[in-house]
């Protein structure tokens, strides 16, 4: 691995690559935390035995902490991921290894993700019923950040020119 490395810290850059992570992974860690405190305030605690089925009395929280976890997990079309194939093409000509924990790392990410799709939306009644019980401005808040989640994905320009910095 070459001192001036992508997974160097002193590598120009590493540095860049990390102040353009600052904004996708920023949003969704905001996200994510407003959407676990709507649940927090509904639910006794965070464990997953308190919080099975909520997803049908708190839809929109339960789409924010997806949304989150799966840009933090790189899914493709998600904030998260433009920045992520940057890096592991970077990361590939260094270091085969680093790539494939790295791609480990982001399979972890993946499969919690998955397992928190199923405690939300697990539930023994037979047809659920569907309430929402944010208020509106919670789903304002949730549904911005969920849209600009899904615009930087899309549009991964928009974050670069907000991080000021150029990712080739």
């Amino acid at each position: 691995i070459p001192a001036e490395g992508i997974i160097s810290a002193t590598g120009m850059m590493s540095i860049d690559f990390f102040i353009a992570f600052f904004i996708p992974n920023g949003l969704a860690l905001a996200v994510l935390s407003l959407a676990l405190s709507i649940i927090r305030s509904q639910a006794k605690s965070l464990d997953f035995d308190n919080v099975q089925g909520l997803a049908f009395q708190l839809p929109f929280a339960s789409a924010g902490i997806l949304a989150a976890n799966f840009s933090l997990a790189s899914l493709p079309l998600l904030a998260g991921y433009p920045l992520f194939l940057s890096v592991l093409s970077r990361l590939n000509v260094i270091s085969l290894p680093v790539t494939i924990f790295t791609i480990l790392g982001i399979g972890g990410l993946m499969i919690a993700a998955l397992r928190t799709i199923a405690v939300l939306f697990s539930t023994e009644a037979e047809n659920p019923s569907w309430s929402f019980t944010e208020s509106r401005l919670e789903v304002i808040f949730i549904l911005s950040g969920v849209s600009l989640l899904i615009l930087f994905g899309l549009l991964p320009q928009i974050a670069q020119t907000l991080s000021n910095i150029s990712i080739p």
